[in-house]
């Protein structure tokens, strides 16, 4: 990555306006099965290493979840479009999703194959 890459560039528009263009380098989209808190954790890096504004992240992300989780998190979210929440609130229905709570009930017995022995785990 050069030294230009994380700079702003300074644009003449059509009407003689200034657009700034940000070049926020490039990340690989997350692919449902992943370990999304891998995932989140390594856009939360890229995000300071690019400085990022607040404002851009839930674009961001969207943008980088890939068909099969956008769509996902849209069923997660239903009625609401994903891009009237809050990047906090989209990684938390993306990290509910992909990693739910274990229901301690399943946990209580496991059978041990070998010698058919209970182990109680709590």
């Amino acid at each position: 990555m050069t030294e230009e890459d994380n700079t702003k560039h300074v644009v003449a528009g059509p009407s003689g306006s200034v657009k700034i263009a940000m070049n926020f380098g490039s990340f690989d989209n997350y692919v449902a099965g992943d370990d999304f808190e891998v995932y989140e954790k390594r856009m939360l890096q890229h995000f300071l290493l690019h400085d990022i504004p607040e404002g851009r992240k839930v674009a961001f992300l969207l943008t980088h979840l890939g068909m099969d989780t956008y769509a996902i998190l849209k069923k997660l979210l239903q009625p609401v479009n994903p891009s009237t929440k809050t990047y906090a609130e989209l990684v938390a229905a993306l990290k509910k999703h992909f990693r739910p709570d274990v229901n301690k009930c399943y946990l209580l017995d496991i059978l041990w194959i070998n010698n058919n022995s209970c182990l109680r785990l709590f």
